[in-house]
């Protein structure tokens, strides 16, 4: 969902701003720490430097937007593939849960009709 929400932002926006990034597409502000940690991490990592604002090239959210992959891979050997690039139909049609009883979680998928 994060992923969907992302590429939402990019296809919206014409500049980056990350408070306005954080914002948009995180939904629990409690892992707004944690994704600047990573982003401190990974700015040292590949030598990349002020991150906090940068125009945003339509070119590289088409392109990006063909190579994304709504797959979801699970420990069961089941596969998720949402075929959908807008993050709002996701969080519309499939739901992350947890069952207490079977200590998994889960997803639930809604849908009018199932094709062949």
């Amino acid at each position: 969902m994060f992923m969907n929400r992302s590429m939402d932002y990019f296809a919206k926006n014409d500049e980056f701003e990350e408070t306005n990034f954080l914002n948009s597409v995180i939904e629990n502000p409690e892992l707004i720490p944690e994704f600047k940690h990573y982003k401190t991490e990974n700015e040292q990592k590949y030598s990349v430097q002020d991150l906090t604002e940068f125009p945003i090239s339509n070119t590289a959210v088409t392109t990006s937007r063909k190579k994304f992959k709504n797959v979801i891979n699970l420990d069961t050997n089941m596969t998720i593939k949402m075929d959908f690039i807008n993050p709002e139909s996701a969080e519309k049609f499939l739901e992350k849960g947890w069952d207490e009883e079977k200590q998994m979680y889960y997803y639930l998928c809604y849908f009018n009709k199932e094709e062949k």
